[in-house]
């Protein structure tokens, strides 16, 4: 009787090895857009409400088990779909009130920890570009916690692909980096900063002159030091309003930035100052540096 069920002599060598294969494929391949996408095309295509329900229960849930096991790209494509289906769909309040507040939860605080737990635990690997997509989908106010909470990533390739991914993001988009290098944190401002000098783009001259207003004389002084770094007449003009701070260390960073790249635009602010300051109530280090 069992050999009425053994068909297993009509297949060749050949089609068993692509059977394995295909089933093999099959259980190391992630679903997770796959299952996404049926149940954001049921929540556009269904318009009962009880399936509705249902459908944004099961993504409420899928949410943070994405976020715990490291599958960032997953997130953000799922966010920016419920960003679409929102604005497309004919929903009921209860509906877009929820997916909405599914979408900005990974801007939360508990997401970010989960974020970094997982990134700092080393479980998974995250290349940059999948942390990128993730970036632009937070808020403003979420990547500033970023860029405070990065320098607590013990994960040395983990904290590498982050410092990328924020490179990435702000190059993609130079506006973004002004909310940053004005914002209240010290923290923030500073990896800003820092980060705009690394780049040396242009367009970031404008945003981290901002940081040169910051109350901390040590934030003032890595703003001038950076916009050095960028080099093009425009940020060395910017940071010529250094030569005026009321910190001489902030001043003294300033003079030290003209002196490695002489800039003709500051020679007008340089005998402004000189002319409105007594030489003799300057500090030593200034002295030395002006003469």
């Amino acid at each position: 009787m069992d050999d009425d069920f053994d068909t297993t002599h009509f297949l060749g060598e050949d089609e068993i090895a692509y059977l394995r294969e295909a089933i093999d494929g099959e259980y190391h391949r992630d679903h997770a857009r796959a299952v996404m996408g049926l149940l954001l095309d049921t929540l556009e295509t269904q318009s009962d409400p009880e399936v509705r329900d249902e459908v944004v229960g099961v993504l409420r849930d899928l949410l943070p088990y994405l976020l715990g096991t490291g599958r960032f790209p997953a997130v953000a494509y799922l966010t920016g779909e419920l960003r679409k289906v929102t604005r497309t769909t004919k929903l009921e309040p209860r509906h877009k009130q929820a997916l909405d507040q599914m979408r900005l939860a990974v801007s939360e605080t508990d997401a970010l920890t989960q974020l970094f737990h997982v990134l700092d635990d080393g479980s998974v690997e995250p290349t940059p570009e999948a942390l990128g997509a993730l970036l632009r989908e937070m808020s403003q106010d979420a990547v500033q916690s970023v860029l405070v909470w990065i320098g607590q990533l013990r994960h040395p390739r983990a904290k590498a692909a982050l410092v990328r991914s924020l490179e990435a993001y702000f190059l993609a988009s130079p506006s973004s980096l002004e909310p940053m290098t004005t914002a209240s944190d010290r923290a923030v401002v500073q990896r800003a900063v820092a980060i705009a000098g690394k780049l040396q783009n242009p367009d970031f001259a404008e945003p981290v002159a901002k940081a040169l207003e910051h109350r901390d004389p040590g934030t003032r002084r890595l703003a001038v030091s950076a916009l050095s770094t960028i080099g093009t007449p425009a940020a060395l003009k910017l940071a010529a309003r250094a030569v005026e701070d009321e910190d001489p260390e902030v001043r003294m960073t300033a003079f030290d930035a003209f002196t490695q790249r002489p800039f003709r635009g500051v020679a007008r602010t340089l005998s402004t100052y000189l002319t409105t300051r007594d030489l003799e109530s300057l500090d030593g280090a200034e002295q030395l540096g002006l003469e």
